[in-house]
Order: C-alpha cells, then sequence, then structure tokens
C-alpha cells in the first residue's frame, strides 16, 4: 500500500493504496488503519470525517504512538473532531 501511496517502486496509484490500507485495516493492523486515517484526510477530510477518527481510535488502542499523536492534535486544533 505504501507503495503505491508514494510511488516508489511501483506507479503511484491512490486508489490501490487506499485499497490494500483497508484489507489491512480489515485485519486490525495498527499502522495500516492510521496510513489509511492519513490518506483518507489528505482527500475530503470532511466526508471521511467518522472513519478517520474511528480508525485513529482503533490504531491508538492498539498501541501505535502515532495515532495517538494525531488523534490528540485533532482535539487541540478541533479540524477533524470540535476541540477539547
Amino acid at each position: 500500500a505504501r507503495s503505491y501511496e508514494t510511488g516508489e517502486y511501483l506507479q503511484k496509484s491512490l486508489i490501490l493504496a487506499e485499497s490494500y490500507y483497508r484489507k489491512s485495516s480489515a485485519q486490525k493492523h495498527p499502522k495500516a488503519m492510521y496510513n489509511l486515517a492519513l490518506l483518507l484526510r489528505s482527500g475530503d477530510a470532511n466526508a471521511h470525517r467518522s472513519e478517520i477518527v474511528s480508525l485513529m481510535r482503533e490504531s491508538s488502542l492498539q498501541g501505535q504512538s502515532y495515532a495517538m499523536f494525531a488523534l490528540g492534535t485533532f482535539y487541540i486544533r478541533g479540524d477533524i473532531v470540535p476541540s477539547d
């Protein structure tokens, strides 16, 4: 998924990257959930707001420290969730 997202080693395709991140996220892979949330956020974040927060929360609960930081930042800035 990462190679499709960045275009490194494979032709860049955000559609394929999202597809592979979703497959890994369905298997509860914390880094994939984090990366999928970032990918969705880079597009139309408003359309995917609840999914982004859900993915970050689940990834955080599994110990993904980057997701913990990102989720905290979402709350502080109020850009994805209401400021707390």
